[in-house]
């Protein structure tokens, strides 16, 4: 019971995120979910890239003649129109709601290097959007994009290897994504450590340690670790 109540497991927060917008640099935010249902909770909402994508394209073209340009760049190779296809693909902008043709676009875009595709498509493996649940595929994009430097990828990577699924588990190679993650200011990275080292699992036991990953996270908001310090 300590280990649900106190680790941020994959079970209780499959991350999926769509961060949108035509023509933007979007740093990765995440979305809580578990692996059936999608619960929006992005930076840039559905509404938001909507209005982007009118104001960018549709007051300058027409839908249709704006949809085939962005569709004549994503066949040509640009990685941003691939991007964005796949995001109006997975919100149902412009076409039908398709999950397959939004992965479909995603691995274009990830398969260049775009860390952000390469997130979103290793959190449609591991939720099972439009495909059979594929850890060893989610935990093959997480890496990819955690190598870049995406925090919330460099989260799935500790929870991948604390866990054992897509890759063998190894609570030292946990701690080192968590910490990667946790460096950057990821509260959810920052608790698993906290109970990591309360614990010992993989390392020796480590209360001042312990204590402070916990400090940090609480001090960003994260309540789930107040028991933790002692707070009641």
């Amino acid at each position: 019971m300590l280990l649900k109540q106190k680790f941020i497991s994959i079970a209780g927060y499959i991350c999926l995120i769509i961060p949108m917008g035509i023509s933007s640099s979007v740093l990765a935010k995440d979305t809580i979910v578990d692996e059936k249902s999608v619960v929006s909770n992005n930076e840039d909402s559905q509404d938001d890239f909507s209005q982007r994508y009118d104001s960018e394209f549709n007051t300058t073209y027409g839908e249709e003649e704006a949809t085939s340009e962005l569709l004549e760049a994503a066949n040509n190779g640009s990685v941003e129109a691939q991007y964005d296809l796949g995001a109006m693909y997975f919100e149902g902008l412009e076409f039908d709601k398709n999950y397959v043709e939004a992965r479909k676009w995603f691995l274009k875009a990830a398969s260049q290097g775009d860390s952000n595709a390469q997130y979103v498509l290793a959190s449609i493996y591991s939720s099972g959007l439009g495909i059979d649940v594929n850890y060893m595929e989610a935990a093959k994009w997480f890496k990819k994009s955690a190598e870049q430097g995406n925090i919330n990828a460099q989260f799935f990577m500790g929870l991948l290897y604390f866990e054992g699924k897509g890759v063998k588990k190894d609570y030292l190679e946990a701690v080192k994504w968590f910490e990667l993650a946790a460096s950057q200011g990821d509260a959810k990275s920052q608790v698993n450590l906290g109970w990591i080292y309360m614990n010992g699992l993989g390392i020796d036991f480590d209360h001042i340690k312990s204590f402070n990953w916990y400090k940090k996270a609480k001090e960003q908001g994260d309540n789930s670790s107040l028991h933790s310090l002692g707070v009641r």
